[in-house]
């Protein structure tokens, strides 16, 4: 008597993505717009995964003020992936300076 056993072991569990940045707005003069943090992956059977990084500028309706938005995306090598993302909203906030004006004038 002979008996057979077959095993089969499936990976259906994606990558875990590691430093994410969260959303931020920053003021459109750059001063405080975060730098590209590395993101790292990873996975119960790819001790190897690549993370991979798109950027993305939607125009405001004024000079200077849009927002990006950061992907990476890991994907193991049975083709399970997951996405971060982040928004990062570019704003003017400092009202203009007037130079110049008289003191005392009134419209």
């Amino acid at each position: 008597m002979s008996a057979s056993q077959t095993i089969i072991v499936k990976d259906s569990t994606p990558p875990v993505l590691v430093n994410i940045p969260v959303d931020v707005t920053a003021d459109c003069d750059g001063g405080n717009i975060p730098s590209v943090p590395t993101v790292t992956a990873t996975d119960n059977c790819d001790a190897n995964v690549n993370v991979i990084f798109t950027e993305t500028t939607i125009d405001g309706n004024c000079r200077r003020i849009s927002t990006l938005i950061t992907d990476r995306t890991a994907t193991d090598n049975c083709g399970n992936a997951a996405t971060g993302q982040q928004t990062i909203s570019l704003g003017d906030t400092t009202p203009p300076i007037l130079i110049g004006v008289p003191t005392g004038y009134h419209r």
